[in-house]
């Protein structure tokens, strides 16, 4: 049952039980006409309620004012619909321009509205940030992780499309190298549920460091002890975890390769620890195209090619149990666009439909979105590529070069965590 239902047979219930004691009891004794819930009961269903509904109940009362705008509230419906019951939230797919100097738009799809007009494509919505080269390098917990890479210095801030509240842009490091390039080699961004505080790590100049919001202070760690493969880590809801494929080997890896020669890295935001997570055993032990790391359904998944005729999609059902990995889908090439190269999923729906960004051979547009019905083989619906803001005197670059999250709504506000605030009209 939605929250809107919930909501809905619980003060319908109520009325009915008002109107009850009305006729059994004497006048002195009747409840008053509109029914009277206990704030506890209240609270309850005020958190099974997506954030922007959230947003229109403020200004029902005061005190519901000032019990959403709480941040022991806004935490406790973050866990909840995000962790917990992930359908309350509404979820976006997001994206940015990677490398597109004085880009300052972000676009954001609504995930249900895409799936409820199927035949009339992508409509995008495009809004404008303060700053410039504009990237969006992280979504957790309701936030969005801007960084202004690449660019002479690197900055931060921290965003809430759903309350257009943001934190102000900090610089982390002034640092770089002979072509002016921030030297920062691996990223993440995530959240600490242990300390309650957003953090990132960054490897410069091959050392290891850790920021934490709001503090406004950077450790130094372990250093990573293998080689990245994916400059930004993927972060793991609920496990405080940031994670990359990683290798031993400093040299670039051509494949198709043995399975063993790549594995899970992981780095604990709680106990700033690494360990690291064999991939699945697959038939014949050989990886044939360069696997991909996500998160679907708020678990770990590696998608990679297979035996060269198409893609295995592997799910970690329980975080850091490598008997856990469980086969989701083998999706075959000729089933998605031909002659793809490499395939990155974005989500799975309730009804097992898979929304996939998908590469193409590097000439002209040459990335596709594509929901994906494993349940009838062949059944897919392509997306007509989602067009940039033409300038006139810069060329559109190649699809490749946009970078697509996964985003969830919230209330979470930078100043919970002691960011100084600024109001952005999305």
């Amino acid at each position: 049952m939605g929250a809107h239902a919930i909501v809905k047979v619980v003060f319908g219930a109520a009325t009915k039980w008002s109107k009850l004691l009305s006729l059994l009891l004497p006048p002195p004794l009747r409840p008053p006409t509109l029914p009277i819930l206990p704030p506890e009961l209240i609270e309850l269903i005020l958190l099974r309620l997506p954030a922007r509904s959230l947003l229109k109940f403020k200004s029902v009362c005061k005190s519901w004012k000032t019990l959403i705008s709480s941040s022991d509230f806004i935490k406790n419906q973050v866990q909840l619909s995000i962790m917990a019951e992930p359908a309350i939230s509404e979820l976006h797919l997001v994206y940015s321009n990677i490398f597109r100097f004085n880009n300052n738009e972000i676009g954001f799809i609504p995930i249900q509205s895409l799936l409820e007009n199927l035949s009339f494509g992508i409509e995008v919505v495009y809004f404008a940030v303060e700053g410039y080269n504009v990237n969006i390098t992280g979504s957790c917990n309701g936030f969005l992780c801007l960084t202004n890479l690449p660019s002479f210095d690197f900055k931060v801030r921290l965003l809430n499309p759903c309350t257009g509240l943001a934190s102000e842009w900090l610089t982390l490091h002034s640092e770089y190298d002979q072509q002016q390039r921030p030297l920062i080699s691996t990223f993440g961004f995530g959240y600490d549920h242990v300390n309650d505080k957003f953090k990132i790590l960054t490897v410069v100049k091959n050392s290891t460091k850790i920021y934490t919001f709001g503090a406004h202070s950077w450790i130094t760690v372990q250093d990573i002890p293998l080689y990245t493969l994916d400059w930004d880590g993927t972060f793991v809801t609920g496990t405080g975890t940031l994670n990359w494929l990683a290798t031993k080997i400093a040299s670039s890896i051509t494949y198709p390769v043995n399975q063993t020669a790549i594995v899970v890295l992981s780095f604990n935001f709680g106990n700033e620890s690494y360990g690291q997570i064999a991939l699945p055993n697959v038939e014949g032990g050989m990886i044939h195209r360069e696997p991909v790391l996500v998160t679907l359904r708020n678990s770990l998944c590696v998608c990679h090619g297979y035996q060269c005729s198409g893609w295995d999609l592997w799910m970690m059902k329980e975080y850091g149990n490598e008997d856990s990995w469980t086969r989701m889908l083998v999706i075959p090439h000729e089933e998605l666009i031909p002659h793809a190269i490499a395939i990155r999923p974005l989500h799975i729906m309730e009804n097992d439909l898979l929304l996939v960004l998908v590469r193409r051979p590097a000439y002209g547009k040459c990335s596709q979105l594509v929901v994906y019905n494993p349940t009838n083989k062949g059944d897919k619906l392509g997306y007509p590529v989602i067009n940039y803001y033409s300038y006139d005197d810069m060329p559109d670059y190649d699809d490749p070069l946009r970078c697509f999250r996964l985003h969830r709504e919230s209330l979470v506000s930078p100043s919970h965590y002691g960011l100084k605030t600024d109001h952005m009209w999305l």
